[in-house]
């Protein structure tokens, strides 16, 4: 008796695991779509010569928006929630995280700007006014971990190959001859296999040592040599993360919210674009460059 209940039992448990489909991107997309309401009813399209450039987050109910744009645009309009088309005002943008601020003539619904602890592996939507149209993951944090790293001036995936995704402006690095995509394949004839690795072996060298690198650009082996040297502005670069997208984000779609898969505000992607993802801001950190920002524009417009 005690064998036939135990097949029976074996019998319904393949059944039901039989039955347990993998989710897809069209299985998840609409139930997180649905998660994630009032995040969307935050959310606006920028549009310029009759082009969509970017997303927009709603940040107080008095009109301020917040989005990412590295050029602002004169003739920027803002789509309302009829599809009615509205000038904005520039309010100011931050030149390190391309946060931008801008105001529009009608009022809005914010979400909450709170502290969010978000871990690298966090599951996270992107977020338009109609629906969440990509999903991923948080893959990495470059910059809380390479802060400590005085005088590291690029950006590359900890968990992946180190695949170079910022380069500093005017830096060594820079002068060298390094560029975004290239691959980090060795550091003074040591192998790297991994960001994590590449971290560690920067971290062992000394500022003016010069350094042999060689990478890999477009299949081939790109060698050369530099000197790091000390960054004085690096601790003060706010916190972010990379959301690694299953599906990317398109042209025009940066500068909207990202929420936790129960549909939580969870910050605000950039239009700093990687090859697999794109840098985005938590919601605190978005509010204390917003807030900074709007305190200037309102003290410059007293001075005047």
């Amino acid at each position: 008796m005690t064998f036939r209940y135990l097949i029976l039992f074996t019998f319904l448990i393949n059944q039901v695991v039989a039955e347990i489909k993998p989710l897809n991107d069209k299985d998840t997309l609409p139930v997180l779509s649905s998660k994630t309401l009032s995040i969307q009813k935050a959310v606006y399209s920028l549009h310029h010569k009759g082009k969509q450039i970017a997303l927009a987050s709603a940040f107080t109910k008095d009109g301020y928006l917040i989005t990412s744009l590295k050029n602002f645009e004169e003739g920027t309009l803002i789509k309302d929630e009829i599809g009615g088309l509205y000038p904005v005002d520039l309010i100011g943008t931050d030149p390190k995280s391309h946060i931008t601020v801008i105001r529009s003539p009608f009022k809005l619904s914010p979400p909450s700007y709170g502290k969010l602890a978000i871990n690298t592996g966090t599951l996270l939507t992107s977020v338009n006014s109609k629906e969440a149209f990509s999903f991923g993951i948080v893959s990495l944090a470059p910059y809380e971990a390479i802060q400590s790293n005085f005088y590291q001036t690029l950006r590359f995936p900890l968990d992946a190959r180190p695949k170079i995704l910022f380069v500093k402006a005017g830096s060594p690095e820079e002068e060298a001859g390094l560029k975004i995509g290239d691959i980090i394949h060795s550091i003074n004839d040591t192998l790297m296999y991994n960001g994590r690795e590449t971290l560690e072996k920067m971290r062992s060298l000394r500022i003016n040592e010069k350094v042999l690198l060689d990478v890999i650009r477009g299949g081939k082996i790109f060698k050369t040599t530099y000197k790091p040297q000390r960054s004085k502005q690096y601790h003060s670069l706010p916190k972010r993360m990379v959301f690694q997208h299953d599906i990317p984000l398109k042209e025009g779609q940066y500068g909207g919210p990202i929420c936790l898969i129960n549909g939580k505000f969870a910050g605000i992607t950039l239009d700093h674009a990687t090859p697999s993802g794109s840098y985005a801001i938590k919601p605190n950190d978005c509010a204390q460059i917003a807030r900074s920002i709007i305190k200037n524009r309102n003290q410059n417009s007293v001075n005047k």
